[in-house]
C-alpha cells in the first residue's frame, strides 16, 4: 500500500482505509473511514513521514496504524448501544452501510 504524499484529502481517506482494513479487517472499510474522520476531526492530520519516492514510509504506517487500532478500541459493541443510546459520552457514526457509536475519550488537561 503506498500512501503518496500529494494526495487529496479524500483519496488519503480510501487510501488509509484500505490499509487499516488489510492490517486488522475485523472492521469494513467503510468503518475505517468512519474513525479516521472522527480521528482527523478531534486530532488534525497525521503527519507521515516521507521517503524520496513521496510514499509513506512503513515506519510512520505502522505508527499510525496502532494508533488506529487504539482509537478503534472506543467502538461500542452493538448489544451494548441501546443501553447507553441516552449517555451524553458517546457519539453515533454512520457512513454508507457502516454505522458505529463510540465512546467520547475526554482529554486531560
Amino acid at each position: 500500500m503506498q500512501i503518496k504524499q500529494n494526495l487529496s484529502n479524500f483519496k488519503q481517506e480510501v487510501a488509509l482505509a484500505k490499509f487499516l482494513h488489510g492490517r486488522n479487517n475485523y472492521y469494513e472499510k467503510a468503518v475505517w473511514r468512519l474513525l479516521l474522520r472522527q480521528y482527523w476531526k478531534e486530532n488534525g492530520p497525521y503527519i507521515f513521514s516521507y521517503d524520496a519516492n513521496d510514499n509513506a514510509t512503513v515506519k510512520s504506517l505502522l505508527t499510525f496504524g496502532k494508533i488506529m487500532d487504539k482509537f478503534a478500541m472506543r467502538i461500542i459493541p452493538m448489544h451494548q448501544v441501546l443501553a447507553l443510546k441516552d449517555d451524553s459520552n458517546t457519539i453515533p457514526l454512520c457512513y454508507k452501510s457502516a454505522i458505529v457509536t463510540i465512546r467520547i475519550w475526554l482529554r486531560k488537561t
